[in-house]
């Protein structure tokens, strides 16, 4: 509601204004009845406190590519020192980064190894568990490490190839050494029976006197010969 305008010139208790006089009276009943005039704007109250979080907005367009960043600086390169897998699997690999002489089988290696930080050995064992066939453990020293001191560089060995020509044909080697003598053979059957042997030749002439009986013979003449029976 708009507040009753008074004139410029109103005089209380003037005769002459009268109607001045009327109106100022109407407009000070007015704000009388309003309490008062409404006094300057007062200083700002202090923060309230932090209402609830508002419901989460909806995701904002993507932005655009930003710039390549700058080339980083070139690695290290790392020096391959030997390999092991024929006894010896990569959980075992010593923290210490010192391979003992004969740790992955005889000669392997022949003689105590220290790494350095950097350098590394190659796996050619079977599988286990994350770790496979031609995988490059570097030494670093760290303990932290999934493998203490180590970690797997990755896997340095390709898809095998296809199968190459067929070779020639080498030279004969030398003759070995025979053999031991082999075990009995089993009996083998009947082989048919062969054909009539020739006539042999004609015997020499026997002796002329020939004496036949169970004992023998009394005053025999000289050549005699004596068969003796049952």
């Amino acid at each position: 509601m708009a507040y009753p305008t008074l004139p410029d010139t109103a005089v209380v208790g003037d005769p002459g204004h009268t109607d001045d006089h009327n109106m100022l009276t109407t407009w000070a009943t007015y704000v009388e009845s309003l309490g008062g005039v409404p006094g300057p704007e007062g200083p700002e109250g202090p923060a309230g406190p932090t209402g609830p979080a508002g419901a989460k907005g909806d995701q904002g367009i993507q932005g655009v590519q930003g710039p390549t960043g700058p080339t980083g600086a070139d690695g290290a390169a790392t020096v391959v020192v030997g390999d092991f897998g024929a006894v010896r699997t990569p959980t075992e690999l010593p923290v210490s980064g010192l391979i003992p002489a004969n740790w992955d089988g005889p000669g392997k290696p022949a003689a105590d190894v220290q790494l350095t930080v950097g350098q590394s050995l190659f796996y050619t064992g079977v599988d286990t568990g994350p770790y496979v066939n031609g995988d490059l453990f570097v030494w670093d020293g760290q303990g932290g490490n999934t493998i203490p001191g180590w970690f797997n560089g990755g896997n340095l060995r390709g898809p095998a190839g296809p199968e190459g020509p067929q070779g020639t044909t080498g030279t004969q080697g030398v003759k070995g050494d025979t053999g031991a003598k082999g075990d009995q053979g089993i009996q083998g059957t009947k082989g048919d029976t062969g054909a009539a042997g020739s006539d042999g030749t004609p015997g020499a002439d026997g002796p002329q006197n020939l004496y036949v009986g169970a004992t023998p013979p009394v005053n025999p003449d000289p050549g005699t010969v004596w068969v003796v029976t049952p």
